[in-house]
C-alpha cells in the first residue's frame, strides 16, 4: 500500500488570483500520480494549460513531469511529448538504478573498512575518496555510454520540436479535433 504525500497550502495569504488557482486545482481532484522508489507516492494535478513538475524522487533525485496534453494536440505534437516521456523515464530508470549501486556500494565499502578497523567510528573523507575513485573508474564506461545515449535523445527531442517550430511557422501543422 502506498503512502500519499499531501501539501496542503494555506490560502489565506496568497493574491485572490493563486488562491483562486489552487481552490480549483483541488476541486478536479488528481489526475496524475506517481511512485517513489521508497514506496510513497505523490499525486500532480494538471492545472491550466501548462506541464506540471513534482518533487524530486528519493533515490533518482529526477524531478517527474506531467506533461500537458492539449485538446487540439496534433499527430507530431503527441509523437514529441510521448517521446519527452519515454526520455524522461528511461532517465529515472538510469539513475535510480545507478544511485541504488552506488548506496549499496558504498555501504558495503564502510562496512567493510570499519571492520578492518575494528571500530564504528565513521571513515574521514580521504578513507571515502578511495572509495569515490574506484566507484567512478568501475563504471567509467556506464557513463560514457549513459551520456552517448543522452546526447543522442536530447538531439532527437530537439529535431521533433524543431519540425513542430517549422510546421507552426508555415500553417502545417495538422490539428485533431
Amino acid at each position: 500500500m502506498y503512502r500519499l504525500r499531501q501539501i496542503s497550502i494555506k490560502t489565506a495569504n496568497l493574491n485572490p488570483s493563486c488562491s483562486a488557482l489552487l481552490k480549483r486545482a483541488a476541486a478536479t481532484g488528481p489526475n496524475s500520480s506517481s511512485k517513489h522508489a521508497d514506496g510513497s507516492s505523490f499525486v500532480i494535478q494538471a492545472v491550466g494549460e501548462k506541464d506540471m513538475v513534482g518533487p524530486p524522487d528519493k533515490v533518482s533525485n529526477i524531478r517527474p513531469i506531467r506533461f500537458h496534453i492539449p485538446a487540439n494536440e496534433s499527430p507530431v505534437e503527441k509523437e514529441y511529448r510521448l517521446t519527452r516521456q519515454e526520455v524522461l523515464q528511461w532517465n529515472q530508470d538510469f539513475w535510480s538504478n545507478h544511485n541504488t549501486k552506488f548506496l549499496k556500494e558504498r555501504n558495503e565499502f564502510i562496512e567493510n573498512e570499519q571492520r578492518k578497523k575494528c571500530n564504528n567510528d565513521p571513515l574521514s573523507a580521504d578513507e571515502m575518496s578511495v572509495f569515490y575513485k574506484q566507484f567512478l573508474d568501475n563504471n567509467w564506461q556506464v557513463h560514457v555510454k549513459y551520456n552517448a545515449e543522452w546526447y543522442k535523445k536530447n538531439i532527437g527531442l530537439m529535431l521533433q520540436s524543431f519540425k513542430i517550430l517549422v510546421l507552426k511557422s508555415f500553417g502545417r501543422l495538422n490539428r485533431s479535433s
